[in-house]
């Protein structure tokens, strides 16, 4: 009877055991290992460089999500926003002016004015303007940081309609993009922004108009027509306080 062939590994004369035990002898040098994965990494870096070369707008993407975006927009209370063509206010300097909402390209600052060069080339004053900023995006956090970086430039829209800028709380207001889940809020509080202004400044006129007459009750009358606004409260509260003074 013929007999079965030994398949065994335990065994040291099976040739998968020999190979088992001579593998170290097949073993690279550790400096061919080192040239090895230098040569692999450098090709890398080439290939990255072509690439990048090639396809610039690779950089540009990769890097704004790892960078906070800032813009610098115009908000002129009473716009357009001069164009000077020096750092100075004068009568002779204006270049050009820009609705509020232009982006501006800034290149330097000196003593609260900004050198831009687009879309004109000259001065601005700084504090007709406003800095908005995105921050860096998460590669899984996207979507979160475009509906952070929008809240944001509404609550930046908000604080310039409290002090008084309706203007350029509109103007910063509108560069929230349509597609943003904060648009919507953006556009109803433009609306009543604006009903708000409206209404505040028709009651601290007729406010105004009945202290120069003496009436004050008619004075303290306009107060539940001025809005939750730090500016419109803060104009009105001399009079009020100058009636509480008559009426004792």
């Amino acid at each position: 009877m013929m007999r079965d062939r030994d398949t065994s590994t335990d065994s040291i004369d099976h040739p998968l055991a020999k190979t088992v035990v001579q593998l170290p002898a097949y073993l690279p040098h550790p400096l061919m290992w080192f040239a090895v994965g230098s040569t692999i990494l450098l090709g890398s870096a080439i290939a990255s460089a072509l690439v990048l070369d090639r396809y610039p707008a690779l950089l540009l993407a990769v890097s704004s999500q790892h960078k906070t975006v800032c813009q610098i927009i115009a908000t002129d209370p009473n716009p357009p926003l001069n164009v000077r063509s020096s750092p100075i206010k004068a009568p002779d300097n204006i270049v050009a002016k820009v609705p509020n909402g232009t982006v501006l390209n800034v290149v330097d600052r000196q003593s609260g004015w900004l050198r831009i060069t687009e879309p004109s080339v000259g001065w601005v004053y700084e504090e007709l303007t406003v800095t908005s900023c995105t921050p860096p995006l998460s590669q899984n956090r996207i979507q979160a940081a475009d509906t952070t970086g929008a809240a944001n430039v509404f609550a930046q829209a908000n604080d310039l309609y409290q002090t008084g800028n309706l203007q350029g709380a509109i103007a910063l207001a509108q560069t929230i993009a349509p597609q943003s889940n904060d648009y919507g809020m953006a556009q109803t509080a433009i609306a009543q922004w604006q009903r708000d202004w409206h209404q505040a400044e028709a009651a601290y006129n007729t406010a105004q108009r009945e202290a120069r007459k003496g009436d004050w009750q008619a004075v303290l009358a306009q107060v539940p027509y001025i809005p939750e606004n730090r500016y419109w409260r803060g104009k009105i509260t001399p009079l009020v306080k100058q009636a509480a003074q008559k009426l004792k």
